[in-house]
């Protein structure tokens, strides 16, 4: 299979699957030139290239510059950004929830803690009933 570079100043270089990765000097310009890796496999490995440079702290635009510098064209390099870590506005409302569930106290044990609480509040509310009214019966 072909793969087919293009060259910063225009200049158009075909090379075989066998030089993927790897790096050379326009012949017309001198600028360095990287032959982008194709295939599935690579693919997902630049999926998980990207997530794991996320989780060290590189923002998305930097991201996407790293894989214009190896040899991504702009469109391609924000939409395997976009694939790897979700559309910008999804990773907006992702952290929302996250950032709200934070402050409200934790995750999804809440729900059951809070059960537990409202059923011992009805128990001693049955019990002060009880009391109150002298109801022959107490919940213990």
């Amino acid at each position: 299979m072909t793969i087919e570079v293009e060259c910063q100043c225009g200049k158009v270089y075909k090379t075989g699957e066998e030089n993927a990765g790897r790096r050379f000097a326009c012949k017309q310009c001198g600028a360095e030139v990287v032959v982008p890796e194709g295939g599935e496999g690579d693919i997902a490995a630049t999926l998980a290239w990207i997530r794991e440079q996320r989780d060290a702290g590189h923002s998305r635009g930097a991201l996407r510059q790293q894989l214009e510098e190896h040899g991504y064209d702009a469109e391609t390099a924000a939409s395997l950004v976009d694939t790897a870590l979700g559309d910008a506005r999804q990773t907006a409302a992702r952290r929302a929830r996250s950032s709200r569930r934070a402050a409200h106290g934790g995750g999804g044990g809440d729900s059951e803690g809070l059960g537990w609480l409202i059923w011992i509040g009805l128990l001693l509310f049955i019990n002060l009933l009880s009391w109150i009214f002298d109801w022959p019966f107490w919940i213990y």
